[in-house]
């Protein structure tokens, strides 16, 4: 992939989110595309991405195969699920249907938060999972 192609899904993919692609202390620049495209410190991942979205499918039926057999609700471990409250894709009303599935689930929407809330609000999902693992 060309580096045009590259900043162009960068840019496309902030946007989508409600990012800013050029803002240089950004989640899509400091985060997103080095995991996606490698740097200096760290591989190019699209193969690895490639490989697991050709399982994707597949993988999408075993789990809900999982799901449907009752094995979310046969465990025993509090689950946290962490919400932003301005994602525009993984939304609360996910998170309370996640929520119905496991016995001890503890939801929870992050306020000032989207797609990535331990980006948007680290403090505050910091705080949320200390709680959980102090607690």
């Amino acid at each position: 992939m060309s580096c045009s192609q590259r900043l162009w899904l960068l840019a496309h993919t902030a946007r989508q989110f409600g990012a800013d692609p050029l803002d240089p202390n950004g989640v899509g620049v400091i985060s997103v595309f080095p995991q996606f495209f490698g740097d200096g410190a760290g591989p190019n991942a699209l193969p690895a991405i490639r490989s697991w979205t050709a399982a994707l499918f597949g993988e999408l039926d075993r789990q809900d195969r999982r799901i449907t057999d009752g094995e979310l609700g046969a465990l025993q471990v509090p689950v946290t699920l962490l919400f932003g409250a301005q994602d525009r894709y993984l939304s609360l009303e996910l998170g309370h249907d996640l929520a119905g599935l496991l016995p001890r689930a503890d939801l929870h929407n992050v306020e000032d938060a989207s797609h990535w809330p331990q980006w948007d609000q680290p403090e505050k999902v910091a705080q949320l999972i200390k709680a959980v693992t102090v607690g």
